[in-house]
């Protein structure tokens, strides 16, 4: 049994997720005005694992809706490619998109948040399964 878990760990974290680490991922409904539509806010801090200047995050799923997304650094400002070894990223969400082109990753039943991200030309998705929700509602006038 111990060897199956050896296998599983250095499996997920050497071979099939072997760009990036998520650190740390939270989520809030913020509501609207009377009149405007409530939006989510979501973060995801993120460490990359060695230098990459193929790797491209430009979708995140979450509950079969699509969000714009913007990457920064640790002092709040955008960030593109290429990626340092270590670096530490937080991809944030900008708005929905209304009408996506493509449709929900087909590995949805695996998670509520979907990272998309590009490696060499490669569409891949990284499953986000432990997030804080925080359930108080904030209003913004």
């Amino acid at each position: 049994m111990s060897l199956i878990f050896t296998f599983y760990f250095f499996y997920n974290h050497f071979v099939r997720y072997k760009y990036f680490k998520v650190m740390e991922t939270t989520s809030q409904l913020v509501e609207g005005a009377k009149h405007a539509s409530s939006f989510l806010t979501c973060r995801i801090k993120l460490m990359t694992k060695r230098p990459l200047d193929q790797l491209i995050f430009d979708e995140l799923w979450i509950d079969d809706r699509l969000y714009k997304i913007k990457i920064t650094n640790e002092e709040n400002e955008q960030v593109e490619g290429p990626f340092l070894k270590k670096q530490i990223l937080y991809i944030h969400v900008e708005s929905e998109v209304r009408q996506p082109a493509g449709i929900p990753p087909s590995d949805k039943n695996a998670s509520k948040i979907m990272l998309g991200y590009q490696i060499d030309n490669k569409r891949k998705y990284y499953p986000i399964k432990d997030f804080s929700e925080d359930t108080d509602q904030l209003e913004v006038a």
